[in-house]
Formats: structure tokens, C-alpha cells, sequence
């Protein structure tokens, strides 16, 4: 064997060497970015536990559409991600055709949603972590229950009952069906 075949083989492996020094770091980052979304998933899921609603009641009038929604989890809902919470309002129009909104946390959208009341039990307002809308403080509580005006661009036509997907920020969903009162 030449210095010219030496010279050869040892570049051979050199190359050999650095492919797979980075399959090997390829790997290890891999492995990482796996760990690190499991890991995020274990803890949205543990949150999820803990994180209860329930629609309690609603109804429809010519001033919007009302709910009543309970925290019946063990953790509280920060009022800062009230703008995470996925309220979904489905009815038919006069012409039958399906009408599907999202409803935002925004006062300057005209498809929104807002709390007009907090009640404890049935005691209305609340002590501990209280709502401040104006500000966006506070904390929506266990057992509190909000209760919601949803105001759309166009109520559905009268009679028309209105179904309503209410999600929060970590995708816990409560469903309802409301009527016109």
C-alpha cells in the first residue's frame, strides 16, 4: 500500500468519523425535542385533569344569547387567557343555510362574548381572585359560575335553537343547547 492509498483511506475515514459524529448529534436532538413534547403534553394533560366546566343553563332573547357556565375543576382560569377560550355558536338562518361563529373575548369584534356576572353558589359577586374585566385580572375560580352575554353581528332567527361548544384555554369543551325565551 502507497502513501497515496494510506492518505486515501485515512480521508475515508475521517469522512466516516464526521458522518457519524452527526448522525449521532442528529440523534441526541431528536431525542430531545421528543422528551421536551412529551413533556409539554404530560403537563397539559395534568392540567386537563384538573380543569372541569359545565354549562349550567342558557337561554336566547333579543339582547343576545345568555349562559351560565360553572368551574367545577379544582384549578382557576386566569382572566389573561380568556382570549384562549374557544366559544363556538351554530344555528340555521332563515334560508336554512348552517351559520357557524366564532365568538372572541374582544369588545371590539361584534361577534364577542362577555361576563356580565360572577356568582358563588347563588350568592352573586365573589371575594377571593375577583374578575376584573376592565383591568383583565383576577381568576375564574372553582365553583364560580360566569355568567355570559354572547352578542352576534345577527341573532338567529327566532325560535331557532342555538348549539354552543364552550372550550377552554387547554381544550377542556362543555356543549349546550339554548332556546329562545
Amino acid at each position: 500500500m502507497g502513501y497515496a492509498s494510506t492518505l486515501s483511506s485515512l480521508i475515508f475515514f475521517c469522512i466516516i468519523l464526521v458522518l457519524f459524529s452527526t448522525l449521532l448529534s442528529i440523534e441526541d436532538m431528536v431525542i430531545r425535542n421528543v422528551d421536551s413534547a412529551l413533556s409539554t403534553y404530560r403537563y397539559i394533560e395534568e392540567f386537563k385533569l384538573d380543569e372541569k366546566i359545565q354549562i349550567v343553563n342558557g337561554f336566547i332573547n333579543s339582547s343576545g344569547i345568555f349562559l351560565n357556565v360553572t368551574n367545577i375543576g379544582s384549578s382557576s382560569i386566569p382572566v389573561a387567557k380568556f382570549n384562549y377560550i374557544d366559544l363556538i355558536v351554530v344555528f340555521r338562518s332563515l334560508d336554512n343555510s348552517l351559520i357557524v361563529k366564532r365568538v372572541s373575548y374582544d369588545y371590539s369584534s361584534s361577534d364577542r362574548w362577555e361576563i356580565t356576572r360572577v356568582f358563588v353558589g347563588n350568592k352573586l359577586g365573589e371575594i377571593i381572585n375577583p374578575i376584573l374585566t376592565t383591568s383583565g385580572t383576577g381568576l375564574w375560580d372553582p365553583f364560580e359560575t360566569l355568567e355570559i352575554r354572547i352578542s352576534l353581528s345577527s341573532l338567529p332567527p327566532y325560535g331557532e335553537p342555538v348549539h354552543i361548544l364552550f372550550s377552554t384555554p387547554h381544550g377542556v369543551i362543555a356543549t349546550y343547547l339554548a332556546s329562545w325565551r
